[in-house]
């Protein structure tokens, strides 16, 4: 019946009156002609539908626009809805319907495909950057974001690689931390940043999508030496990370000469020159010497004829011919293992200490434990605090390269190595003696970490000791370690006294902080920069924290953070109730 009802015009007019429903108040404020038909009402003619259209689509175009306008300029963030099936639930798995309308009915063969869930989402993404243009934008803000903000404090660095990964570009260097360089790396992958601009820190074992190399030098500047051509072999692993196997069929790498005489010299050494052959280190003193106490230790050889003929079937002896160089170093080692009663000979074999076994254990050179055992040694004849512990760690071969010696530092750091004499651990070299420059290195890399466990921020290392942040965490983590094994030494050598300042020093430094925010610090989500707001603001314990109300807390380190920290002290205050 209402077919037989409707005329042509009927239709006319739902179609105009259906599609002028959808003008919003500023387009009929602006135009005149949809005002006029809008109170019309009826009788539309083919004209006024298509104009009605014509006008939807131009309000629509410059809609989308604008959307663009708008997002790009970060006054507003946009969403995009599956593509075709806005219910990505249903898709996964229908039975999931039941959860909101426990009675309905579901076919009764279960729909289960969520990767054309997965599949919707990518599709809209598509879309979405197909017609408002590519989303690398807001990506590329997301990260330098992240990267900014790995630090509490970000440090002028931080700065500067945010800054230049806005435009698609990063540096990427042993001086970043190891968070920002991952993610520096993975943005890579994924074709946000288009170019990285690196030091060797990439030239090994990183594969990444990088089918172009560009090699601007290949010299390197060695203290005492002046500038030489890099190996064959490392410029060979650099044009390597062009072309990955798993990313592209092929790969370009391009050496950059400044002339056509430098080209010459290029290609010879590099295209069409030999790599280098690989040597053995073993006959490098501090290797042999960590090689032969650990065999000792692990029970593997127990005598001097056990020991050669072990070494002589390493990749020194098959380079060389035989081992009649180091078979000399062997027993002198063996001579100052003895002395440091690390290793001991009964009966004709050689069986390890007690201490000399923990000293492998710990993997660390048997000179380094001699060194701290003999500083052990001077703690009950000096004035022992942190800082004298952290010079010990630093005059070892583990933290090598020490920080190096700047023009005008020199009479500088000798003032402060007399004023600080009557703490360091050791008999100090004169200053005429080839061992005081390695003094006055370990002496400032002590003075380093010192300033980090007082709450200096990276910022302020990197003005004062040229360090970056990831110089810094790398020299944390190693010193973290020395500490551990100069603690392990002092309870086996019977220097239980010290045993409390050293475990002091290691957490100090593991956290950054002084001695009164060592309770702060160790419940999670409190850091540094927190725990020393929170300390200033008189909440100095976890019992203040307790007491604080959660809105006082909220304002001082955020909403997200006090809960979390509440959490904790009350777990914590339940688990005291449980053991009473």
């Amino acid at each position: 019946n209402a077919l037989r009802r409707f005329a042509a015009q009927d239709y006319l007019d739902l179609q105009v009156l259906f599609n002028l429903s959808w003008f919003g108040f500023a387009a009929r404020e602006e135009d005149p002609e949809l005002r006029k038909l809008i109170r019309k009402g009826r009788f539309y003619t083919v004209e006024d539908r298509d104009y009605v259209l014509s006008r939807q689509h131009e309000i629509i175009t410059v809609l989308v626009s604008r959307y663009r306008e708008l997002w790009e300029s970060g006054s507003v963030e946009l969403s995009a809805s599956p593509f075709y099936h806005p219910i990505l639930p249903l898709l996964c798995d229908t039975s999931v319907a039941r959860e909101g309308m426990p009675g309905c009915l579901l076919p009764k063969r279960p729909f289960s495909h969520p990767e054309d869930a997965g599949r919707q989402v990518e599709m809209a993404l598509e879309y979405f950057e197909k017609k408002l243009g590519r989303m690398e934008k807001n990506l590329l803000e997301r990260i330098s974001d992240e990267i900014l903000n790995v630090l509490e404090i970000p440090t002028r660095q931080c700065k500067r690689e945010a800054e230049v990964v806005k435009k698609g570009v990063a540096f990427h260097h042993a001086g970043l931390l190891y968070k920002q360089r991952k993610i520096i790396e993975e943005s890579f992958r994924k074709s946000l940043i288009k170019v990285i601009v690196a030091t060797p820190s990439l030239a090994f074992g990183v594969n990444l999508p990088s089918f172009l190399v560009g090699i601007k030098d290949v010299r390197r500047y060695y203290p005492g030496i002046g500038s030489v051509y890099l190996p064959v072999l490392e410029v060979e692993q650099m044009m390597g990370r062009s072309g990955r196997p798993t990313y592209d069929p092929y790969g370009l790498a391009v050496l950059i000469a400044r002339n056509e005489d430098e080209a010459e010299i290029l290609a010879e050494r590099y295209i069409f020159g030999e790599p280098e052959k690989i040597s053995s280190k073993l006959a490098i003193e501090p290797i042999l010497r960590f090689h032969v106490l650990a065999l000792i230790a692990a029970g593997f050889c127990n005598s001097l004829k056990s020991l050669k003929n072990f070494f002589s079937r390493t990749f020194f002896a098959y380079q060389f011919g035989d081992i009649y160089f180091i078979e000399e170093k062997v027993l002198e080692i063996l001579d100052l293992l003895k002395e440091w009663n690390f290793v001991k000979e009964k009966k004709g074999k050689l069986l390890p200490t007690r201490l000399g076994k923990r000293v492998s254990e710990l993997y660390i050179d048997p000179l380094t434990a001699f060194r701290f055992l003999k500083g052990l040694e001077f703690c009950s004849k000096r004035r022992v605090e942190p800082f004298s512990f952290l010079q010990l760690v630093s005059y070892s071969r583990e933290m090598r390269p020490l920080l190096s010696i700047r023009t005008g530092e020199f009479y500088e750091l000798n003032d402060l190595v007399e004023k600080k004499r009557n703490k360091i651990l050791m008999d100090i070299p004169e200053e005429w003696e080839d061992e005081y420059e390695e003094f006055l290195k370990s002496f400032k890399t002590a003075l380093m970490l010192e300033a980090w466990m007082n709450e200096a921020t990276e910022e302020f290392i990197l003005e004062k000791f040229n360090v970056t942040p990831g110089e810094l965490w790398g020299k944390l983590q190693i010193a973290d370690w020395l500490i551990y094994s100069l603690q392990e030494l002092a309870l086996l050598a019977g220097k239980k006294e010290f045993l409390k300042e050293i475990r002091k020093t290691r957490v100090r430094l593991q956290y950054g902080v002084k001695e009164e925010l060592l309770r702060l610090v160790k419940l999670e989500g409190i850091g540094r920069v927190r725990a020393r707001k929170l300390f200033n603001s008189g909440i100095k314990s976890i019992s203040d924290l307790r007491k604080t109300p959660l809105k006082t807390l909220e304002k001082l380190i955020g909403p997200r953070i006090a809960r979390k920290i509440k959490e904790q002290v009350v777990k914590e205050e339940k688990e005291i109730q449980k053991t009473l």
